[in-house]
Parts: structure tokens; sequence; C-alpha cells
């Protein structure tokens, strides 16, 4: 049997859930994992307020990101995806200074202009409607990220 990780279980609910509620299903789901022989080594998760609040019944901070269960360490991650958003959530809002210049949202919208004009674009599946946001800079929609 190989080594290599995969994902191998996925839990989601069609309600919303408390984070007692989801650390009740999360403890059963690792339990289950470990009756079959399956060994998870970390939980992805959503930037939802219930997993920000389950990370704080778990114990999981910036120094430590991972939690004890049964005597094995599962580290936590947050989704690509949703990483990906904020950044642009908070492009969207602000300008963010650091030591080698601005990053803002302006920057990428110059960057979609000038790559439209390119025989070979760099993001060919962004579209001017991506860029077009309702009034009062709606926040961006996860399903427009991938396209880059």
């Amino acid at each position: 049997m190989s080594e290599q990780p995969s994902r191998v279980a996925t839990t989601g609910a069609r309600v919303a859930m408390s984070s007692g509620e989801v650390l009740s299903t999360l403890k059963e789901t690792l339990v289950l994992l470990e009756e079959v022989g399956l060994k998870a080594v970390a939980i992805v998760r959503d930037q939802g307020s219930n997993f920000c609040s389950l990370l704080s019944l778990l114990g999981v901070s910036k120094v430590k990101p991972f939690f004890i269960f049964n005597n094995r360490n599962y580290f936590v991650m947050a989704d690509f995806p949703h990483l990906l958003k904020s950044i642009c959530n908070c492009l969207l809002k602000n300008n963010n200074d650091s030591s080698i210049g601005t990053a803002k949202w302006s920057v990428i919208e110059e960057m979609f202009n000038l790559d439209k004009t390119r025989r070979i674009q760099l993001c060919p599946r962004l579209r001017k409607k991506d860029f077009q946001m309702k009034a009062f800079r709606a926040k961006m929609k996860l399903i427009v990220l991938p396209k880059c």
C-alpha cells in the first residue's frame, strides 16, 4: 500500500452547524477512519465562523496549528480557494503597504486589461464582468478565483 497521502473523507451539512456540532462530527469521523485502518493527518476547513470557533475549542492557534485527539496529532489548514478569496476581498477594500511596495486591486485590473490584448494570455478565462462588482465594491465570489 502506498504511503502517499490522499483525501479519503469529506463531511458536509445541508444546514449550518454550530462549532459544537462540527466538533462532534469531526471526532466521530476521525474515530470511524481509524476503525477502518485509515490515518488522517490533516483537517482542511473553510473560514466560516463556526470553524473559527472550532479552532478555539480544539486549542489550535498560529503557534500550535494542530490538535490532539486519541493520542494523535491532526494539523488544521484552511482551504486554498477561500484563502485566495480572502486575499482578493482584502485587496478590494484596502491598499496594502509593505516594505517592497503596495498591493492593490487596481494592479490586478491593469494586468487583466493588458492581458486581454495579448494573443497568448496569462488568464484567458477571466472576463470583464468578473471585475464589475456591484455597488460598494461587493465581495468577490469564490467561483471567479479558479479562472486565473
